[in-house]
């Protein structure tokens, strides 16, 4: 009965962090990589690595990055 409330309370969280992370309106810019356990699926987040600016998608518990370039 413990274990099925941790799964619960765990699936909860997730999805309240997921929710705020799409009412987010503005991508902030940041000089630090994703860790492993930050984020959810289909998390974004912008990071900006010696002079080049990546941009990071959570999938499958793990974050992939795409060089960006300038418009």
């Amino acid at each position: 009965m413990i274990d099925e409330m941790t799964d619960i309370r765990k699936e909860l969280d997730d999805r309240i962090q997921e929710v705020q992370q799409q009412m987010e309106p503005v991508a902030q810019v940041s000089t630090a990589r994703p860790s492993d356990n930050e984020g959810v699926q289909g998390s974004r987040k912008i990071v900006k690595e010696n002079n080049k600016v990546y941009l990071y998608h959570k999938v499958d518990g793990e974050w992939y990055k795409t060089e960006m370039e300038k418009g």
